[in-house]
């Protein structure tokens, strides 16, 4: 049994139907909720510009997906007797891009017809750690080549970078691990003002571009305070960043290791608080504008726990067993995107979201591995494809059309003894409540649910004029 109460502190809101229903319902439709945070693949699987154009229209058929990260690479040449090819793998490294290079790939991705994958990124990785961005020699290759890699995302109609700082093959970020002549308040100085030119290139090129990074600022939680260099590289690319850009945080750390749909609401609260702290003053109010927190997950713990490799599929086989594979998966898929802002994204190795994937070893797609996993994804970011029946809404007197019959109000006065300054009133198949100082109105009737069944839940309503106010 539950019940559906709406806090308010607000001088107007105006309800006009609460709707909850059982999500196994099937006749008619609603209008229900139609814009979720967009799903980016980021996984072993991602395509390269000449997979895509032989299988994209498969693949956008078979994944629940809005876009994914694109492995460019340009035109191999020769060098000290060496077969070098620019891109995705290079960027951070000691050769230079040439935009020459990778003139006929882009021809081929300006021309790939995108229908379903709308947000689309240039992948890029911190390797081969080889370059030498401390030294003005070294920094002024990496900066050529991420300004070349912006001009491209922009001229191929991509949303921007995905931009991978994790140091897989080496050391980039550690101060006490690079080697340099700077002491540390040098080396932090050195990174703010890499960060400044960094940007500057990049936003140059494409001002409007969505930098996308797994970990971001997250990257120095796990580390001490000589593992810093990308939090002033960091405050560096604000210090310069347009309003048109957006930074994207996607936490890896600590989306790899969810173990209740909790832990997303908490991840997105200490985004906003903790992760503040590790903010230059001048940029904190660029930070709360042009920066956004999409969570992650790791697929193949949760889709194939029975498996446990790792922290969160140990965790999490109880729940499992216990619920049943879809519901649990039904469950972390909800609360992520109910904690993302504009984007969450997806990482997985030994599966792909299409079939013949070209990645070494992924032989089975999800959906041939976890039947049924597509549609239950769909279902989720899509909720007015679900089919339900307005009949069936388990909210008595939901629409208000029987005034305020099984609708009560609440507010904190009348707790404490004292004259309620809010009100509300019934008419007109709506309810409006006024000058709420904090309150709710609830149903004087219990809700019947049942264990293990979901529900959808929708509140159509809107604000006074002028909105004055949240609930």
């Amino acid at each position: 049994m539950g019940i559906v109460s709406f806090y308010a502190f607000c001088k107007k809101l105006v309800l006009f139907s609460v709707l909850v229903v059982a999500a196994v319902c099937r006749a008619g439709s609603m209008d229900l909720r139609t814009e979720n945070p967009k799903i980016i693949d980021l996984s072993m699987s991602n395509p390269t510009v000449e997979y895509l154009q032989k299988n994209l229209e498969r693949m956008e058929t078979e994944a629940p997906l809005d876009g994914i990260s694109i492995r460019v690479w340009g035109k191999s040449r020769m060098i000290n007797g060496k077969k070098y090819i620019p891109g995705a793998g290079n960027a951070w490294g000691k050769i230079p891009w040439e935009y020459e290079d990778f003139s006929e790939v882009v021809q081929k991705l300006k021309h790939l017809k995108f229908q379903k994958f709308k947000h689309n990124f240039f992948y890029i990785a911190a390797y081969p750690p080889d370059g030498d961005w401390l030294n003005d020699e070294g920094w002024k290759i990496i900066i050529n080549n991420f300004r070349i890699a912006a001009k491209i995302a922009k001229e191929c109609g991509l949303k921007g970078i995905m931009w991978d700082i994790e140091e897989y093959l080496g050391y980039v970020w550690k101060y006490d691990k690079l080697k340099t002549v700077l002491n540390y308040d040098q080396a932090w100085e050195r990174a703010f003002s890499c960060g400044q030119q960094w940007g500057n290139a990049v936003f140059t090129e494409f001002p409007d571009a969505v930098i996308f990074m797994p970990i971001m600022l997250t990257l120095s939680q796990y580390g001490s305070r000589t593992s810093t260099l990308n939090i002033p590289f960091m405050n560096g690319i604000l210090d310069v960043m347009p309003i048109t850009a957006t930074l994207v945080e996607g936490n890896e750390g600590v989306s790899y290791r969810m173990k209740s749909c909790q832990d997303y609401n908490i991840m997105q609260e200490r985004f906003r608080s903790d992760f503040r702290q590790r903010i230059l003053y001048g940029n904190q109010s660029k930070f709360r504008r042009l920066t956004q927190l999409a969570p992650g997950m790791y697929i193949d713990p949760l889709l194939l726990p029975t498996k446990p490799d790792n922290e969160f599929a140990k965790a999490n086989l109880a729940d499992w067993k216990r619920i049943g594979q879809m519901n649990f998966i039904r469950r972390y898929f909800a609360a992520m995107l109910a904690s993302g802002t504009e984007y969450v994204w997806l990482y997985s190795e030994k599966c792909a979201w299409w079939s013949k994937s070209s990645r070494r070893g992924v032989y089975l797609s999800w959906e041939e591995q976890c039947p049924g996993i597509t549609k239950l994804i769909n279902g989720l970011k899509n909720p007015a494809q679900m089919k339900c029946d307005p009949q069936l809404n388990l909210v008595t007197n939901g629409n208000f059309s029987q005034k305020g019959a099984n609708w009560g109000e609440w507010q904190v006065e009348m707790d404490r003894k004292k004259p309620a300054p809010g009100k509300a009133i019934f008419e007109d198949g709506k309810a409006i409540i006024r000058n709420f100082s904090f309150g709710s109105l609830v149903p004087r009737k219990m809700i019947p649910t049942e264990k293990g069944k979901y529900y959808y839940l929708r509140i159509r309503g809107a604000y006074g004029n002028p909105a004055t106010g949240y609930a």
